[in-house]
């Protein structure tokens, strides 16, 4: 046994200095794009155009390198949470805000009624926010053009709960659990469910437990999109460790 954990504390040592090494590469490399974008209208258009895809897959991979690092810490019970009280209204117009330009490129609108009352919990902001601009996003990917994502978020005297529905690709019922599965990734993209290929998903699931609640997907029909639910306390201080 000592054995085994001596080998699993091995490999995580090494994941997070792998982690860290190509976040240090990636660092660089941003830097010398930042530095031609600024200098983008004397580049050919070929060229700018090329510097927006470079920039756009160094963004992913650091957003990859990121839910992995995490997804490492909260399944070894590290991650720590830094809660504040918070208006969940702002949390989700602020994670729309941060989707808006990859709503406006893909020609879809994400519709949320703001509620009158603020809505205040007792909450991780950074990992919340990262929880609904992953689900905002994957809803706006299976989106066709012209359509809309619907963000609705309600409370009663204990929990938030929040749903992401889109009119994209429906997911079968077998598929609704494994999606949230790290160990399911390559069964996932296999069955071409156009969604749930990337960590993003495994790492909702980890940080919506990380954070008491539970998350699940219901489904409109066949053929008329997914509806992705989460549930989170309002008081997160109540919650073991």
């Amino acid at each position: 046994m000592e054995k085994i954990d001596s080998r699993h504390e091995l490999d995580s040592a090494i994941f997070r200095l792998l982690v860290h090494d190509i976040n240090n590469f990636l660092g660089i490399t941003k830097g010398f794009l930042d530095l031609m974008r600024l200098e983008k209208e004397a580049l050919p258009d070929g060229v700018r155009e090329g510097l927006v895809m470079a920039i756009k897959a160094v963004d992913d991979l650091g957003n990859l390198l990121s839910d992995m690092n995490d997804i490492a810490k909260m399944e070894e019970g590290k991650l720590v949470l830094h809660l504040e009280k918070l208006d969940f209204n702002d949390l989700i117009l602020g994670a729309i805000e941060k989707t808006s330009s990859k709503a406006k490129n893909s020609e879809v609108s994400v519709v949320f009624e703001k509620k009158n009352a603020p809505l205040y919990a007792d909450i991780d902001k950074a990992l919340i926010l990262r929880v609904l601009i992953d689900l905002i996003t994957d809803a706006i990917k299976v989106s066709s053009s012209g359509g809309a994502v619907k963000v609705a978020c309600e409370a009663d005297e204990n929990n938030f709960k929040v749903a992401v529905e889109d009119f994209g690709f429906s997911i079968p019922p077998e598929y609704r659990e494994k999606i949230f599965e790290k160990y399911a990734l390559i069964e996932v993209k296999d069955a071409n469910l156009k969604r749930g290929y990337g960590l993003n998903l495994v790492f909702c699931k980890l940080a919506i437990q990380k954070l008491g609640g539970k998350i699940w997907i219901e489904s409109n029909g066949q053929g008329k999109g997914s509806v992705f639910i989460f549930t989170v306390p309002r008081n997160q201080k109540n919650q073991p460790a």
